[in-house]
């Protein structure tokens, strides 16, 4: 069992490592623009940003048009 062990790590490992040499063609990523609030909490006497808590809500339709748009 030791053997086996001894050969398939270095294996894996550089199947793991091959896959940099694969040729992907590049695709430029769009992101939406994302609004940010100034919505913060108070836990234990640590304030807390939530800038994105908007999204949380998802019936409504700002939400559902960031969705769409990403």
């Amino acid at each position: 069992m030791h053997r086996l062990t001894f050969f398939l790590i270095p294996f894996i490992l550089f199947q793991c490592k091959s896959g940099d040499r694969m040729n992907f063609p590049e695709i430029p990523v769009q992101y939406p623009q994302t609004r940010k609030d100034t919505v913060k909490d108070i836990y234990f006497g640590v304030e807390i940003a939530d800038p994105y808590r908007w999204l949380e809500d998802d019936l409504s339709e700002e939400t559902a048009a960031w969705v769409d748009a990403e």
